[in-house]
């Protein structure tokens, strides 16, 4: 059985995202791609969109599973904006 170590918390993290409240669920071994990404899909952005994420002070938060947890009255503030076209230079 053991003692319990095994069994992992997930972690929520509160976004405000164009005015509106959400927020994802991770683990602490998900990726910083993979938040990337889900911050992307809450915010209907590309997967490959540049995503700033600041707390309440204006300051940047890494967009990490060690990022500091929030409550839904202190969201971090999403900024999305999509990555610049192609080129077409190799």
């Amino acid at each position: 059985m053991g003692n319990g170590s095994s069994f992992e918390q997930a972690k929520t993290v509160f976004l405000e995202i164009n005015g509106k409240e959400e927020k994802i669920i991770f683990s602490r071994h998900t990726s910083s791609r993979d938040i990337h990404e889900l911050i992307a899909q809450a915010a209907n952005v590309n997967k490959h969109a540049i995503i700033t994420l600041r707390d309440r002070n204006g300051a940047h938060v890494s967009v990490s599973p060690t990022m500091p947890q929030n409550t839904s009255a202190n969201p971090y503030k999403v900024h999305a904006k999509d990555p610049p076209a192609p080129t077409g230079k190799i």
